[in-house]
């Protein structure tokens, strides 16, 4: 079968967020069985930006693949390669910003799904209002049963324009707020999506049994979670320790304080599979680092592709 070419356009039509969720958890389930392999993005440096290269292999899927994208001033293009794992060589090229954003978005829920409470009303904090948060939302929004949303940028015509874009899709319970600290405020969850060098979540905002997720740090430079709040954390858990290690700002320098070391961080396919229990209590507070792993990107784009074929969709290459 020759190869197909998918556009923006097509990854909005055949990947919902339901869909994503699902196959995000599939695949932190086949890691915890060792059934998927995972490679750490790495960065060449570009004028103005970087090249950036990320790859993982499912063999009980048939299917292996990598993400690169270019990225810095001049913008981003985002693309995966897909290939077959027994000869049938290149599967697809896919065009990668928009599944890239509902991944991004799928992980969080994922990981809310196990680390949050579960209790029949929550209150969602959302810090940032860039493309990415909108994703975030409609992900915890499948796992959990949310009744308020509190909505905090810098900018108050930018948490204006996203209260008023969302509330038609989920309903008037979202709030647009003048502070971090406010969005905390009864939160069950807050979630992180910006891309400030200096926290935007703080200790002294967190509250008894929160659960947390800083979905916008891959990078070093950055920094929404204070220190504090790492070490306050009951439970931390990234989507991947080694690529952590080289990205995760909060968690570098958490660990460089000598009160929080590597080895209390926990990889969310245990969580997922049950291997190492998160949440024990409603009063824990629990901390997802988010850093966009390949193995996500994989999961979701062998989705896509199959959805692609079985519709008639694609450009042939």
């Amino acid at each position: 079968m020759s190869p197909i070419f998918i556009t923006e356009d097509d990854v909005g039509q055949l990947l919902s967020m339901k869909e994503a969720v699902k196959a995000v958890e599939q695949a932190m389930l086949a890691r915890a069985a060792g059934k998927i392999w995972n490679n750490p993005r790495s960065r060449l440096p570009i004028p103005g930006g970087s090249y950036n290269f990320m790859a993982a292999s499912w063999p009980e899927k048939n299917v292996v693949g990598h993400k690169s994208y270019t990225a810095g001033r001049f913008g981003a293009s985002f693309h995966v390669m897909l290939y077959g794992c027994s000869g049938e060589g290149l599967l697809a090229v896919i065009e990668a910003n928009r599944a890239g954003q509902i991944r991004t978005g799928a992980a969080s829920g994922v990981a809310t799904k196990y680390l949050s409470k579960d209790i029949s009303q929550s209150v969602l904090g959302i810090i940032g209002t860039g493309y990415q948060a909108e994703t975030q939302v409609e992900a915890i929004f499948e796992v959990r049963n949310i009744t308020q949303v509190n909505v905090f940028s810098r900018d108050k015509k930018n948490r204006d324009a996203f209260v008023a874009k969302m509330s038609p899709n989920f309903g008037d319970m979202f709030v647009a707020v003048n502070s971090a600290e406010e969005v905390s405020e009864s939160a069950d969850i807050i979630t992180a999506i910006t891309n400030s060098k200096t926290p935007v979540i703080t200790h002294e905002m967190i509250s008894t049994g929160v659960h947390i997720n800083a979905a916008g740090n891959n990078s070093w430079l950055k920094n929404e979670v204070d220190t504090d709040t790492v070490c306050k954390s009951d439970v931390v858990v990234t989507d991947d320790i080694d690529q952590s290690k080289i990205e995760c700002g909060e968690l570098m320098k958490a660990c460089e304080t000598g009160k929080f070391s590597w080895d209390k961080v926990i990889q969310l396919d245990s969580i997922v599979s049950r291997k190492i229990l998160g949440r024990t209590s409603d009063t824990d507070v629990t901390l997802f680092e988010s850093q966009g792993v390949a193995l996500e990107d994989l999961a979701v784009c062998d989705l896509i592709y199959n959805k692609a074929v079985k519709r008639g969709i694609g450009l042939g290459i």
